[in-house]
C-alpha cells in the first residue's frame, strides 16, 4: 500500500473519530443536533434500516478484502463508505436515530459520516467514469486495428 493511500485512510479514520466525538458531545447537550429517522431521505422502519446498513457494510467488506489489492482509489472509497456507515449504524442501533449536526441548505442537516459516505461514492463514480473511458478507447483501438 502506498504512502498516499495510508495517509488517505488515516484521514478517513480521523474524520470518523471526530464525527464520533461530536456525536457524543451532542448526546450530552453540548452540540445542537437533529434526530434523523430517515434512510436516504426515506421513512423506513428501524429494523429495515439496520438490515440494509449491515448488508451494505458486509458487501463492501467482502469486496474490500477480495478485490482491492493494488486498487488504492477503490480501497480509499470503500474505507470511507464503511467508516461512515459504521458511525451512522452505531447511532441507529444505540439511539434509534442518526445524529445530524451540520446544516445543509435550509431543509436538512448531515454529519461527517454522511460526508465520508458521499466522498466514497464520489471516488467510485470517478473510477467508473475512468474505466468507461478506458474501455471505449480500447474498443476504438481494436476497431482501428481490424481495418
Amino acid at each position: 500500500m502506498r504512502k498516499v493511500t495510508k495517509l488517505a485512510l488515516l484521514i478517513n479514520v480521523t474524520i470518523f473519530m471526530v464525527d464520533r466525538l461530536i456525536k457524543h458531545r451532542a448526546t450530552q447537550g453540548l452540540v445542537p443536533f437533529s434526530q434523523n429517522n430517515k434512510l436516504f431521505f426515506l421513512n423506513v422502519s428501524q429494523n429495515l434500516t439496520v438490515i440494509i446498513s449491515l448488508t451494505i457494510i458486509t458487501v463492501l467488506l467482502v469486496f474490500l478484502t477480495k478485490k482491492l489489492k493494488g486498487k488504492d482509489l477503490l480501497l480509499i472509497a470503500c474505507g470511507s463508505i464503511i467508516l461512515g456507515g459504521i458511525s451512522n449504524l452505531y447511532d441507529r442501533i444505540t439511539l434509534g436515530f442518526v445524529i445530524d449536526y451540520l446544516p445543509l441548505f435550509s431543509f436538512s442537516q448531515f454529519n461527517l459520516s454522511d460526508a465520508l459516505i458521499s466522498f466514497g461514492c464520489f471516488l467510485i463514480a470517478i473510477r467508473i467514469i475512468k474505466d468507461n473511458k478506458k474501455t471505449k478507447t480500447e474498443k476504438h483501438c481494436e476497431i482501428l486495428k481490424k481495418r
